[in-house]
C-alpha cells in the first residue's frame, strides 16, 4: 500500500520532528519545510495528500501560505489542518473558516498530537468527497459550486474567477438560497479573505462593485442577474437553489 504523504510546514523544527515521530511511518511519508515559502515550493513540487500548517510564523503567516496555495490549480485542492498555539482562539477558527479550513489544532491543548491524528483520518476520509451545490433559472442556466475544490462550473464549464470571487460565491451557496446581510459578507470579503487589517474602512459601495465584477463573471446578462441577487438595503443570495449532493473527485 503506498503512504499518505503529509507536508507540515512550522518554522519551529521541533515541532514538526514532534509530529513526524508520533505517526504512524507505516501509514504515513511527512515532509516538513520550516520556511513557508520554500514549504509553498516544496508542494507545488510534488503533491501531498494533506498539509499541516502552523499560523504565526515569520516570513509569512499561515493564512498567506493558504491563499497562496489556494490560488494554484494545482494545490487548491489539498486538505489543510491548522495546527497552531493560537490554534484555541475564537478569531483563528473564524478566519480559518473562512478561507476553507475546517480543522484547527490547539498545539497547546491536552492530547494535541491525538487530535491532530483525528482530524487527519477524518480528512482523508472524506478527501475524494465534495458538496456540491447546484443552481438552476430555467432550463438553460445552471450553475455549480464545488466547495472542496474551490471551483464554479457555469453550464458544466468552469469558471475563470479570481480568489476572491471563488470564496464569496461558495460562502454564498453554503445559505441554499439564504441571504448574507451585506455588512456580513463586506467583513468577510475585505478582512477574512483580502486580510485587509482596515476593512472597516471599505464602504458599501465597495462592496457593490466587488459584486458587480463578479456578475460580470458569472451571469449571462450581469444587467439582468439570474443567480447573484440581491435583497435591497439587506444583503445578497444566491437564487435557483436545487439541491446538494456529495461526489468523489479523483
Amino acid at each position: 500500500m503506498d503512504l499518505i504523504k503529509i507536508f507540515m510546514i512550522d518554522d519551529i523544527e521541533i515541532n514538526c520532528h514532534e509530529v513526524r515521530t508520533f505517526l504512524d511511518d507505516e501509514l504515513y511519508l511527512m515532509e516538513y519545510s520550516t520556511d513557508p515559502l520554500e514549504g509553498i515550493r516544496q508542494i507545488k513540487e510534488d503533491i501531498p495528500d494533506l498539509i499541516i500548517l502552523d499560523i504565526s510564523m515569520d516570513k509569512l503567516d499561515g493564512y498567506g501560505v493558504i491563499k497562496k496555495l489556494k490560488q494554484n490549480e494545482k494545490t487548491r485542492h489539498i486538505p489543510i489542518i491548522i495546527f497552531s498555539i493560537i490554534g484555541h482562539t475564537d478569531a483563528t477558527k473564524l478566519r480559518s473558516l473562512g478561507l476553507g479550513i475546517e480543522h484547527v489544532v490547539h498545539s497547546q491543548s491536552e492530547t494535541p498530537l491525538q487530535v491532530l491524528e483525528a482530524y487527519i483520518e477524518n480528512c482523508l476520509a472524506k478527501r475524494n468527497q465534495r458538496a456540491v451545490r447546484v443552481f438552476r433559472v430555467g432550463k438553460e442556466h445552471t450553475l455549480k459550486v464545488i466547495e472542496d475544490a474551490d471551483c464554479v462550473l457555469y453550464n458544466e464549464y468552469e469558471l475563470a474567477l479570481s480568489f476572491a470571487q471563488r470564496r464569496v460565491l461558495t460562502k454564498l451557496s453554503k445559505k441554499e438560497g439564504g441571504y448574507i446581510q451585506s455588512d456580513t459578507l463586506r467583513k468577510y470579503l475585505y478582512h477574512e479573505v483580502l486580510n485587509d487589517i482596515d476593512w472597516k474602512f471599505h464602504e458599501k459601495n465597495n462592496l457593490f462593485r466587488f459584486i458587480h465584477g463578479l456578475r460580470k463573471r458569472v451571469e449571462p446578462d450581469p444587467k439582468k442577474p439570474i443567480f447573484i441577487k440581491n435583497v435591497r438595503g439587506v444583503g445578497y443570495y444566491l437564487d435557483g437553489y436545487i439541491n446538494t449532493t456529495y461526489e468523489k473527485h479523483i
